[in-house]
């Protein structure tokens, strides 16, 4: 007996989605959830297009400003002290090519009067009253506040690790900070080392959870990550150089189209998982990640005027 396979295909391949959907109403097979406090307004690098990066004064502005976390990086010095900072290199912000990871706290220079502009925004004028600063001063200004960590030590990350990890137990913000990193390995030195703190998805994690995401088997992945950070590619803002490139432009929009999908940010967030997006500066931004894609918070380097939004979306 002739059996029609296309019919037969379909009906097969209907089921298999049909069955994935109703998997997605379970919860994921998961230890407990390390979950952080609600963070709808986040500010990248202390508010970059608004203060000088990265600097304490920055942090406490974009506190007032009214968000509910900052974001920053972390590299550890000769001397062992471990320091905010987006760039491996000092270049950029002090003029001078010198290593963090090489040199002593006590050496960083000031930065130069005006910084390039990094990779997202930054404020004009003068900025020569700007230093780098100890991620422990950053805890001691603002105690209260969660915080979103990325491990930049790439290479040989356990010391850098071991040393952030202290400072976030020694003031007690195991329930105030996310941390992680785009290394793996960096990732994995933080899960095995401080189980006890909220971690977002690494680079790899995310594309695992894709994965298993598109593939139906989403419900029999076990993890515990507290928030799945990622880029909101499908604004025509984000990365606006290459999008002048027809095929970067494509590959941009498929990735989004893969990457942003409302069911998967449902799915998570019913499980505990917060979603947030980097690194948007416009209104029409806000209103896609907010009203559209239903994330949880966005990281932006204009802090006031996320916070106009906010009010105005209330």
């Amino acid at each position: 007996m002739n059996v029609p396979l296309v019919p037969l295909a379909a009906a097969a391949a209907a089921g298999y989605v049909a069955l994935s959907v109703f998997l997605l109403k379970r919860k994921p097979k998961q230890g407990a959830q390390l979950r952080l406090p609600a963070a709808a307004h986040i500010s990248h690098r202390g508010g970059a297009g608004e203060n000088v990066e990265n600097t304490l004064d920055a942090f406490q502005k974009a506190v007032r400003a009214g968000t509910d976390m900052v974001e920053l990086d972390v590299f550890y010095t000769r001397d062992g002290q471990v320091v905010v900072s987006h760039d491996s290199s000092l270049e950029r912000l002090t003029g001078h090519n010198i290593s963090i990871k090489d040199t002593a706290f006590a050496d960083i220079p000031p930065y130069q009067q005006h910084i390039p502009k990094g990779h997202f925004s930054n404020p004009p004028g003068d900025c020569s009253a700007g230093r780098v600063c100890l991620l422990e001063t950053v805890f001691q200004a603002i105690p209260t506040v969660p915080i979103h960590l990325e491990i930049k030590q790439y290479d040989q990350p356990a010391a850098c690790v071991r040393a952030t990890g202290d400072l976030i137990c020694k003031y007690e913000r195991e329930r105030l900070t996310a941390w992680g990193s785009f290394s793996t390995g960096a990732t994995g030195e933080c899960a095995e080392q401080f189980p006890n703190i909220p971690r977002y998805f690494s680079l790899t994690g995310t594309i695992w959870l894709l994965c298993m995401f598109y593939s139906g088997l989403l419900p029999f992945l076990s993890f515990d990550e507290a928030c799945l950070s990622i880029p909101m590619l499908s604004s025509p803002h984000i990365f606006a150089e290459g999008r002048k490139r027809w095929y970067l432009r494509w590959l941009l929009n498929g990735i989004a189209f893969v990457l942003e999908s409302p069911i998967l940010y449902n799915y998570l967030q019913n499980n505990g998982v917060q979603i947030f997006f980097w690194v948007l500066n416009k209104d029409d931004d806000f209103d896609r990640a907010f009203n559209v894609l239903k994330v949880d918070g966005v990281m932006t380097d204009f802090p006031t005027k996320l916070s106009s939004f906010l009010a105005d979306k209330e």
